[in-house]
């Protein structure tokens, strides 16, 4: 089906990728089928940063005094998704997600989830993900921020 990818109305979501040392894991957020980082739509005014920050204290309760924000690690995603929110109301949507990274400064944080059931602190030592990630739509990007952390955090 091709939707005119050019054309469509775009939505941008900002967020953050919260890892922590010991032992070391990548934090995950439950919505009602599925895992996520913790991110969101930015608001009128917001800059990536501001909406990724905002995002983090509103799902997770953790602030900017809570987390080392990783330099220059940025990464984004874009995809067509029907969008049901208002004001697409079910049409399609170019949708570009930016990913910040932040490694908590204590591990024994508590969280304060404002907007989710639940989370999970996915293991990225193991061989074998969780199977919390069996059937996920970031499965990939899970693996491949895994490697990087393996790689560049300590």
């Amino acid at each position: 089906m091709e939707t005119g990818k050019d054309s469509l109305p775009e939505v941008k979501s900002c967020g953050f990728v919260v890892v922590r040392r010991e032992p070391l894991a990548l934090l995950l957020l439950k919505h009602s089928n599925r895992y996520d980082f913790a991110k969101g739509h930015m608001e009128s005014g917001e800059d990536e940063m501001q909406t990724a920050l905002r995002e983090l204290r509103e799902e997770t309760g953790l602030s900017e005094q809570d987390v080392d924000i990783v330099p220059n690690y940025r990464v984004t995603s874009e995809y067509v998704i029907r969008y049901r929110r208002k004001p697409y109301n079910g049409n399609y949507v170019k949708k570009t997600v930016v990913l910040f990274m932040a490694v908590l400064k204590k591990h024994d944080v508590s969280l304060t989830l404002g907007e989710h059931a639940d989370f999970a602190w996915v293991d990225i030592q193991a061989e074998a993900h969780d199977e919390l990630l069996d059937n996920s739509a970031i499965k990939e990007q899970v693996l491949s921020i895994a490697e990087y952390v393996r790689s560049n955090i300590r």
